[in-house]
């Protein structure tokens, strides 16, 4: 036998015996990583997809264990945003509602227009007390609808008795500041009838004439003949 017929048989056996080889450490890390617990399980898995290339126009989610998402967050922040804006307009929030309670109209009431009605609403204690201790200073009635509000009365230092008023239907006035000076209270500068209308009963500060506010808790309405 010639000496290259030797050598080639040498590097034949040397490959075979190579490939064997590679095959068995293969065959030990599968078996390896199919016995690992379940949590060092998911981490060889991030692991491995850390290292890999993502394709063009893809990324890549990898879930955290234990890590759940909350469907409730963006409302929440919402609500959040919500009451922020109310506390920074200063206008009345439900906390304040108990205090104030608007007796008639309350919705439902078929008012004529031109007629005399009484406007009514009711004080809670918490209120009266600030009444007495001026920290409350005014008390303001509006009517409003979908289409706009106008001004009925005020009242500065107004008495704790003082819960109903005596009101021509139908006789308002623009809301005054540069609310009531658009285009459509220079058409409309008193309620329309035949509508569907609110009350609100609002008491304040020289400030804040709108920090404690109760209105009608459905539509009235005005109408003619």
């Amino acid at each position: 036998m010639s000496q290259k017929i030797v050598i080639c048989i040498i590097a034949i056996i040397a490959v075979v015996a190579l490939g064997l080889s590679v095959g068995l450490v293969y065959k030990e890390r599968q078996e390896k990583n199919s016995s690992l617990p379940a949590s060092q399980s998911v981490q060889v898995a991030k692991t491995t997809n850390e290292t890999q290339t993502p394709q063009p126009g893809t990324t890549p989610q990898i879930a955290q264990p234990g890590a759940t998402q909350s469907n409730n967050k963006p409302q929440e922040k919402e609500k959040e945003n919500q009451n922020e804006i109310i506390k920074q307009q200063n206008m009345p929030s439900n906390s304040f509602e108990s205090m104030i309670n608007v007796i008639s109209p309350n919705g439902g009431e078929k008012w004529k227009w031109g007629t005399t009605q009484e406007i009514k609403w009711s004080l809670s204690p918490d209120i009266e007390k600030k009444i007495d201790t001026k920290e409350i200073t005014n008390v303001s009635i509006d009517i409003h609808s979908q289409e706009g509000s106008w001004y009925i009365y005020s009242k500065e230092y107004p008495n704790k008795d003082f819960t109903s008023l005596k009101w021509q239907v139908g006789n308002a006035q623009p809301m005054p500041g540069g609310f009531g000076q658009s285009p459509y209270y220079e058409e409309n500068p008193q309620p329309l009838p035949n509508k569907q209308y609110k009350i609100r009963v609002c008491y304040g500060t020289s400030e804040s004439f709108y920090k404690i506010c109760d209105e009608s808790n459905a539509s009235f309405l005005i109408f003619t003949e």
